[in-house]
């Protein structure tokens, strides 16, 4: 895994979330996606990710909910437009960028995942669900 890209895209992630949150967003925030990007690894690791997937599936973690800023309703549609964005500029390559657009959208509603870096996703995405705080979150 390129610690250098996930770093950077890290560093990118924050910075909107600082920019464009509103407070009206309690769910979809900074620490749900850096919740997620733990459980990703976790969860990677435990099915046997290699590096290079751990990374794919990583970037798209941090990008998978940016979109809510956006458009809400369609908010995995918005957050592939801001990965690719993003990363073409760091010459990303498009094969990647590929990969991490499909594990984004398969987190839609109800999730329809295609391969195993997209279940990991899935996955991590509803982890919050089993925690004893779900349902004071929820709320």
């Amino acid at each position: 895994m390129s610690i250098t890209i996930v770093k950077e895209v890290e560093d990118h992630v924050f910075k909107i979330f600082k920019e464009k949150a509103t407070g009206n967003n309690v769910y979809h925030d900074s620490t749900h996606t850096q919740k997620v990007v733990e459980m990703v690894e976790v969860i990677g690791k435990a099915e046997g990710l290699n590096d290079e997937e751990l990374e794919i599936v990583t970037i798209a973690a941090w990008f998978h909910d940016v979109g809510y800023f956006t458009n809400p309703e369609n908010h995995e549609e918005e957050s592939c437009k801001t990965a690719e964005e993003f990363l073409r500029k760091k010459n990303y390559p498009q094969e990647k960028i590929d990969k991490i657009k499909d594990c984004i959208l398969a987190t839609r509603m109800p999730h329809k995942p295609k391969n195993l870096m997209e279940e990991v996703l899935c996955d991590a995405d509803l982890h919050h669900l089993g925690y004893k705080d779900f349902s004071d979150r929820n709320e």
